[in-house]
């Protein structure tokens, strides 16, 4: 009897410990997955950097965005079930050594994409630089809102 005593508490005890470490569960994050994508390996070029965030819901929209040269074509989008998010711009005498994204949602119909340049100052030269993700179809009234920051090294 005592056996079964101590085993029940035991039990309980484990029980009590497990519930706990679940409801201390880490919040779900708030980041959206996306795809990168990429005119590389192509004979295409982003046109019109400006600093300016992008959505792209149509093959007819990317169109305005992109120029080929020679027959060549951009990678296919399904944007009857994807969106395409698209920045770019120039940092002038700054070299772009890497660029950190992430997407996250703010609230139903809310979104905030955050965009990292890591810089290093070069003597010479125009430099530009473009980020393209490919998320679920985001709707067009949603509001996408965009930060850009500029971390320069000497």
């Amino acid at each position: 009897m005592k056996t079964i005593l101590k085993i029940t508490a035991l039990s309980a005890t484990l029980l009590m410990f497990v519930g706990s470490f679940v409801s201390c569960k880490k919040k779900e994050s708030n980041e959206i997955p996306f795809t990168e994508y990429s005119l590389g390996g192509t004979d295409c070029q982003w046109v019109l950097l400006q600093n300016v965030l992008r959505i792209i819901n149509s093959n007819e929209e990317l169109e305005k965005f992109v120029r080929c040269w020679e027959n060549d074509s951009y990678p296919t989008i399904d944007f009857s079930k994807q969106t395409l998010l698209q920045v770019g711009g120039n940092t002038g005498a700054h070299r772009v050594m890497s660029i950190k994204k992430k997407l996250q949602k703010t609230s139903a119909q809310s979104y905030i994409l955050n965009v990292i340049l890591d810089l290093r100052v070069v003597p010479t030269g125009m430099h530009s630089w473009s980020v393209a993700i490919i998320t679920d179809k985001i709707a067009y009234d949603a509001n996408i809102g965009l930060t850009i920051t500029k971390n320069i090294q000497p």
